[in-house]
């Protein structure tokens, strides 16, 4: 009965997988604000995002007056002073000087007006990528989370189905030193214990590399998963109530700032065509004072341009042509992120269905392996029977770890697929 007991309890210790709420030594949102900092594509996109935000600043900047200095030195060959009733005049010294002081201010440009507004625009969708991006790091840290729960709990199983094979190895031995088994049962069970430090070797990687895969998303080192408590396998809320969110997903929103800045670019292209107003200012201090005879004089001015040309022209069907592409754009982002909250809420329900499964099979499993060992100690059933019910038994652990495994995330997943800032 020693072998019973003990499975029973490495089997109760090892418990069941983790749900979305499940305690590793740090919770999943750890993790996940981590990874909004440390991982590389989340930095990246922010840089993308202030990138466009910059420049709004630079095409909003080209509408604000500005101002240009400019001095210059001149070595003139022959100086020319003429003399008019004994004024000189210096129209062009051997050495002039000069200095520029220019005011440029833009009064009046619609076009540039509405090419503002497309830059405004298209930085929302900058950072309605960002906010995509971040949402898909998300997904990844979470996936690799439960992962890492998944394998930390198969090691537990498969460290426990080790010491069962210890146990069997060990009263194999002492029966054949009792003559009441044959060399075979001893032999047979120190295979079945090198199959069950197999499985540990194979536990042992997969928790490694969950833990780098999750450490390089998020810069944070896991600890030990010490708890597995059980999904309570409950239905989600209706599909119909996870749907509409489909319309504030950072996919949708960046591709609708798109059709919004195709828009403005395609206006600002028809308004290429009115003429724009510009007033000027300058000052220039020189000592090529010329018939004036002073060093410093001022200039204002405005000017009205207008400017036709066949290739502004023909770049008003292109604006149409990319307001219909960027309006595609929408029905395409909208269908995908209602594609994906709908297969998500399917592949919970399916999870459910296939957890419920797979702890019955387990529960199954382990009764036959409790049986198989008493029929062995009995002496109405063989070693080979015992060996195959506890490697059916470690076979069905894992899938309903697995299976488990497969519900938190799913729910995980569903939510972060309808969540977003």
């Amino acid at each position: 009965m020693r072998i019973i007991t003990s499975t029973a309890a490495a089997l109760l210790a090892a418990g069941a997988l983790a749900s979305p709420a499940a305690h590793a030594v740090q919770p999943l949102d750890v993790f996940l604000a981590a990874s909004h900092q440390f991982s590389p594509d989340n930095r990246e996109a922010a840089a993308l995002a202030v990138q466009r935000a910059v420049a709004v600043d630079q095409v909003r900047g080209r509408l604000l007056p500005s101002l240009t200095a400019r001095g210059s030195y001149t070595w003139n060959q022959r100086e020319i002073v003429p003399n008019f009733g004994g004024t000189e005049l210096v129209i062009a010294p051997e050495h002039q000087l000069d200095a520029i002081f220019q005011l440029d201010i833009p009064v009046v440009d619609v076009a540039g007006w509405q090419r503002v507004a497309a830059a405004e625009a298209a930085a929302e969708a900058a950072d309605a990528m960002r906010a995509g991006t971040q949402v898909q790091i998300d997904k990844a840290v979470a996936r690799a989370y439960y992962q890492l729960i998944s394998a930390e709990a198969v090691k537990s199983v498969a460290d426990a189905n080790v010491k069962v094979a210890t146990e069997l190895l060990d009263v194999a031995t002492k029966r054949f030193d009792q003559d009441a088994a044959p060399k075979l049962e001893v032999r047979r069970a120190d295979a079945n214990l090198a199959r069950a430090q197999g499985s540990v070797a194979d536990a042992d990687l997969a928790v490694t590399l969950a833990r780098r895969r999750l450490e390089s998303l998020t810069g944070v080192a896991p600890e030990p998963v010490t708890e597995f408590p059980a999904d309570d396998l409950h239905a989600e809320a209706a599909i119909e109530s996870f749907l509409p969110a489909a319309a504030k997903a950072p996919a949708v929103r960046s591709a609708s700032a798109r059709v919004a800045a195709a828009e403005k670019e395609a206006k600002a292209q028809e308004l290429q065509f009115i003429p724009t107003l510009s007033a000027q200012a300058a000052e220039r201090i020189t000592n090529a004072t010329g018939f004036i005879d002073e060093s410093t004089y001022a200039t204002l001015g405005v000017a009205l341009t207008w400017r036709f040309d066949f290739a502004n022209y023909a770049a008003l069907d292109l604006g149409d042509a990319q307001v219909g592409a960027a309006t595609a754009g929408v029905d395409r982002a909208r269908l995908q992120a209602e594609d994906e909250i709908f297969e998500a809420w399917h592949r919970v329900a399916t999870a459910i269905a296939k957890s419920r499964a797979a702890r019955v099979e387990a529960e199954a499993a382990e009764d036959a392996a409790k049986m198989a060992a008493l029929r062995y100690h009995e002496g109405a059933g063989t070693q080979l029977d015992l060996v195959t019910a506890q490697r059916d038994e470690f076979a069905a652990q894992v899938s309903r770890i697995q299976a488990d495994g497969d519900v938190a995330f799913a729910r995980t997943y569903l939510r972060l697929a309808t969540r977003f800032e």
